[in-house]
């Protein structure tokens, strides 16, 4: 084992693609509500923030009705209905190269967790669907906390239910929310390239790591 015990992963734009699928959904949701058709770009910046939040800025950006809690109340009683049992499953993708990549680090000896603003009934979802689920001993969602992210308390969190200390554990993420969050948790951070965040953001903020591809992390964590 290399300098690291355990990896804790992101989950949107990390593991799984679901800008497409969020994007849908939040297009034909605001088609059934009546709502102006929604910018594609500023919807898919908004994955990785809590769903409640989502839901928020979303009817802010959208919604024409100055009563904005009524129409947050509409959208999320839809998505609770359509998100997990429909548009998960047919449009979410795990990245390639992902499964390969955590087998690699499990029969390394790390231990694995993953940490996301999604709730507690989606994300196991996620990792199911996937395939991936058994590769996880830990999983926190933002129904775990009293914060999410960019708050340290779910990395804190998952550390103390990984049983390793923060000099030993890295985060791999694709937003500066990942990355502020593990550094408020003295956790190094991975950011990759190929998610949610513009790779000019991601280098402003200068993380620990910069990935490229997945597989980049197999030589990251074996390095002594």
């Amino acid at each position: 084992m290399g300098k690291f015990e355990a990896v804790i992963f992101d989950v949107d734009g990390t593991l799984f693609d679901s800008r497409e699928a969020f994007y849908i959904m939040v297009y034909e949701v605001s088609k059934m509500l009546g709502w102006k058709q929604p910018e594609k770009g500023k919807v898919i910046k908004l994955i990785g923030l809590p769903n409640h939040e989502i839901s928020r800025k979303l009817v802010s950006m959208i919604s024409s009705s100055a009563n904005s809690d009524y129409e947050t109340k509409k959208y999320e009683e839809l998505v609770a209905k359509l998100w997990e049992p429909y548009y998960l499953p047919k449009y979410v993708k795990l990245y390639p190269g992902v499964k390969e990549t955590l087998n690699y680090l499990r029969k390394d000896g790390l231990r694995m967790a993953v940490v996301s603003n999604g709730s507690r009934s989606e994300i196991p979802k996620y990792l199911k669907n996937g395939g991936i689920y058994e590769f996880f001993q830990v999983i926190i969602t933002a129904d775990d906390v009293n914060e999410p992210k960019p708050s340290p308390e779910p990395i804190l969190k998952a550390l103390r239910e990984l049983n390793v200390s923060k000099e030993k554990c890295i985060m791999v993420g694709d937003t500066l929310i990942d990355g502020i969050s593990a550094r408020r948790a003295g956790v190094k951070v991975a950011l990759l390239t190929w998610g949610i965040e513009d790779e000019e953001e991601i280098r402003k903020f200068n993380p620990d790591y910069i990935l490229s591809k997945i597989e980049d992390l197999k030589e990251l964590v074996a390095d002594p």
